[in-house]
């Protein structure tokens, strides 16, 4: 299956940055931490594969990765996104 590396994509799309800048995040995560590379599934029907850096979590345990959806979290209770540790 193809994989979409979003970090490449967005690595220097300065909105997005900024937009991840002014957010509130925290660097603690009981799994993962800030620059790993994760792979997850998305798209409407959780059919697409993803691959992008963590840039942060939210207070609840979400993870954030740089894409165009950076305000949106990936959740690790949601077993459609399959969310693996790559490298």
């Amino acid at each position: 299956m193809k994989v979409f590396n979003l970090t490449e994509k967005y690595k220097s799309d300065s909105s997005i940055i900024r937009g991840i800048e002014k957010m509130k995040l925290t660097s603690n995560h009981s799994k993962f931490k800030i620059g790993d590379v994760i792979q997850f599934y998305g798209g409407y029907n959780n059919n697409i594969l993803f691959q992008s850096k963590i840039t942060g979590f939210d207070k609840n345990g979400g993870i954030y990765v740089l894409w165009d959806c950076y305000w949106f979290p990936i959740n690790m209770a949601d077993v459609k996104r399959k969310i693996k540790l790559v490298g």
